[in-house]
């Protein structure tokens, strides 16, 4: 089959439909070189390559197949199937295994467990399944091996992928040998047989003959061995096209297993000269010294049963040196690998902390604008939730102050409209007399006057609920020491209380703007003669001053009863107030606040006194040329 340029879903599908039915699938497509990164670039071309791997792998391209592994595994994330993904770690897995790198194996197990645990599916769990067997089985783990391997079996049925059904059945065969179980050895290598044959492997099939040779001779089966055996040099013929070293590998394990066959046969000469032909064909291959070295000690057992024991020592001396030779190599390739890991692993252990860094930022910066905004309309919320409470505490208050008076009027207005009905009566009859007409007139000039009265409270209600808006200062006051500025206001809010007491410091050197001060004074002396001494009660009003950070400050003391807890968060709110509703329209305070912010830019505060009593304290900010006008003299005192 040509594959076309252009590749397309269609055509991808089509070819994973036939690897596993045709192995040879491979020979038929254009030879491709080894892919650079940027040629892998789409998942396509990822699928592709992937599939060449898969084939090669069945193939024995022992060379060609790991590197284009490993050329793929950067690029892994364009394979948009998971199951393509699992395959990648499979056959990296299982190579890595044969290598004896099992360190670097037991990573991709992770990563297959990850992607089964992500997007569970009966193939990926079989390659999870399988590599947990191998590592396992090679690890001693026999029986854990074992439930791996049964489960990973059915998982690749269930899915429908037979390719790598031979590979299993093999080391299910392993399991049985290691266990003595030779009646399951010989059923899984039939097992393996069949599967190969219908997989139309070629290599897979000659490998699984070579096994169940072993299995037959074992059994002293010897013809059905034979049979095998011829099966499996007529099958090597067809693989000569074979690029690579496959065809060699696949020819030394069938000598192999006719040697055991020989021996069986009493041709023991002619199996030593097999197994030792095979031994070769491996101590010609670098990377498979491992197999080199068990051929030679099989060879060392068959030439001792032979007699031949000088030979049979240097087998064995060669087989221990390859092992040597193996385990040296092995070491050098792990710490070469653990080095270039370590590098690897710190380089991107340095980016991730710096694009870690970066992502804190951002999110900290998006966190922020988020706070600042959520703070902002959490504000604006509370401001209007204050404003309805306190529209609504208005409201009730207003509501009951505008009543009585309201009340009083009509009340006395209705009886001014009646009485002047009774007089007409009364001049009807002929029964109205001087004294009745007087005290008639008096009556209605008295309930006129009431009513004209309870009239006027309204309108000077109405007046007082309407005065919020305060008006800025048409120009720059000219400073006067505090002192100045406090005695007015006293006189103003508490000239008519003989019982409340100012005791101020020795000290005020601040110098303050007259009239907002009175405005606020004003405001807060007024408060305390309601509040802390309400009429019937005394006491004093203490008043501190100084300045700190640039900043001016005023207490105001009383000893009062304090404000109750409930309030004091709300006290400089508009229309709050105890007395709402009894003469008072809760509007002091926040008028006060209002002149500390707009024309100090400062703020009041309040808090209730550990010793009883209450707290006042304004802050304010003080022009720059403050301190010059100061007296030097003056003993400030900081509270």
């Amino acid at each position: 089959m040509e594959l076309s340029l252009a590749l397309n879903p269609d055509t991808l599908a089509a070819l994973w439909a036939r690897v596993d039915h045709e192995a040879t699938l491979l020979l038929t497509l254009p030879p491709m070189r080894l892919p650079e990164p940027d040629e892998l670039q789409t998942p396509a071309a990822m699928e592709y390559q992937l599939l060449r791997a898969v084939m090669m792998t069945a193939l024995w391209m022992s060379d060609d197949a790991p590197a284009l592994l490993q050329r793929l595994l950067p690029q892994q994330d364009l394979l948009a199937s998971p199951d393509r993904r699992a395959e990648l770690h499979y056959l990296l897995c299982i190579w890595l295994l044969n290598q004896d790198r099992n360190d670097e194996a037991a990573d991709h197990i992770a990563a297959l467990a990850l992607i089964h645990h992500k997007s569970p599916s009966s193939f990926n769990e079989a390659c999870l399944c399988l590599t947990q067997a191998r590592l396992e089985f090679i690890r001693g783990e026999v029986e854990q091996a074992q439930l791996h391997a049964d489960r990973g079996l059915a998982c690749l049925e269930q899915a429908g992928v037979h390719r790598y059904v031979p590979n299993v059945c093999t080391t299910l065969y392993r399991l049985a040998e290691h266990d003595g179980r030779y009646a399951d050895s010989r059923h899984s290598m039939q097992y393996a047989v069949a599967a190969a044959r219908q997989a139309g492997n070629p290599v897979t099939t000659c490998n699984a003959l070579t096994g169940l040779v072993e299995c037959l001779t074992r059994d002293d089966e010897l013809t059905a061995a034979q049979q095998a055996v011829d099966e499996a040099y007529g099958l090597l013929e067809q693989l000569a096209p074979l690029p690579g070293d496959a065809a060699r590998i696949l020819a030394a394990e069938i000598m192999a297993a006719d040697a055991f066959l020989k021996e069986k046969q009493a041709q023991a000469e002619e199996g030593m000269r097999l197994l030792g032909a095979s031994a070769r064909v491996y101590i010609d291959s670098v990377k498979r010294r491992h197999q080199a070295a068990r051929r030679l000690q099989q060879l060392s057992d068959m030439q001792i049963r032979a007699g031949h024991l000088l030979p049979a020592r240097e087998s064995l001396r060669e087989a221990y040196e390859l092992k040597l030779q193996e385990i040296q190599g092995i070491h050098s390739l792990s710490l070469e690998v653990k080095i270039e890991r370590l590098q690897r692993q710190h380089a991107e252990a340095a980016a991730e902390q710096a694009r870690t860094h970066a992502s804190v930022l951002e999110r900290s910066n998006m966190a922020l604008q988020e706070s600042l905004a959520l703070q902002r309309e959490m504000q604006q919320e509370l401001i209007e939730q204050s404003r309805l409470g306190s529209l609504g505490a208005m409201l009730a208050g207003m509501a009951h102050e505008m009543n009585t008076p309201l009340g009083n009027a009509l009340t006395t207005l209705g009886a001014v409209v009646q009485l002047p009905k009774a007089l007409n009566e009364q001049m009807a009859r002929g029964q109205l007399t001087r004294s009745l007409l007087t005290q008639t007139l008096e009556t209605i000039i008295a309930n006129g006057e009431l009513a004209l009265r309870n009239l006027q409270r309204m309108a000077a209600l109405m007046a007082d609920y309407s005065s919020l808006e305060l008006p800025l200062p048409a120009a720059a006051p000219q400073p006067v020491p505090l002192a100045t500025a406090i005695v007015p206001a006293w006189e103003e809010a508490l000239g008519q209380r003989p019982d409340i007491h100012l005791r101020l410091e020795e000290s005020l050197p601040l110098q303050v703007q007259k009239n907002a001060f009175d405005q606020i004074l004003v405001q807060l002396f007024s408060n305390i003669a309601r509040h802390a001494y309400p009429p019937g009660t005394g006491g004093s009003v203490h008043l501190s001053s100084g300045e700190k950070d640039g900043r001016g400050w005023l207490r105001v003391d009383d000893q009062g009863p304090g404000i109750p807890e409930a309030l004091l968060p709300h006290v400089f709110d508009p229309y709050v107030s105890s007395t709402f509703g009894q003469g008072r329209n809760g509007l002091g305070l926040f008028q006060a606040q209002a002149v500390a912010w707009r024309q100090l830019k400062g703020r009041l505060m309040v808090r209730n006194l550990d010793g009883g009593g209450c707290r006042f304290e304004l802050q304010w900010l003080l022009p720059p040329r403050h301190e010059a006008a100061l007296n030097p003299d003056a003993d400030v005192n900081k509270g």
